[in-house]
């Protein structure tokens, strides 16, 4: 399944400033994690 680049980009912002997050491409999509637990996906 592909994912919305405009949708992404903007979660991206949105969490860039919590500690200990990031982006991790997933099955095709991307993932937004906080440590080991993803809390969001596109």
């Amino acid at each position: 399944m592909a994912y919305d680049e405009g949708v992404a980009e903007r979660l991206g912002e949105v969490f860039e400033n919590i500690p200990f997050s990031s982006e991790k491409k997933m099955f095709g999509s991307l993932g937004f994690l906080s440590i080991t637990c993803q809390f969001a996906g596109t």
